[in-house]
């Protein structure tokens, strides 16, 4: 099992991979986007306003979730200039 340090404490982790943290995490997603009528995205912006109304347990657990998943995608996605992955398009150079 692993841990992870954070600005609230410690927190464990406990999920055996990373698809099982995906999903957990889309799932609180998906619930809250549906319940608050709003994509993550729009509720991120909202909360960077500083607005103490948002500042909920569920919302900051919605939060959390949605930055771990955005981060765990992150970590998938190829980026420019790693090894086997390119910066031109498909069809440059053709």
């Amino acid at each position: 099992m692993e841990e992870q340090e954070s600005s609230l404490g410690r927190i464990q982790v406990k999920y055996r991979s990373r698809e099982e943290a995906m999903a957990e995490y889309a799932e609180r997603i998906r619930y809250c986007e549906e319940k608050y009528g709003m994509s993550s995205a729009e509720m991120r912006n909202l909360v960077s306003t500083g607005d103490d109304q948002w500042e909920t347990l569920e919302i900051l657990k919605w939060m959390s979730a949605d930055s771990a998943y955005r981060h765990l995608l992150q970590e998938e996605t190829p980026t420019a200039g790693k090894i086997g992955t390119t910066t031109e398009s498909p069809t440059s150079g053709v």
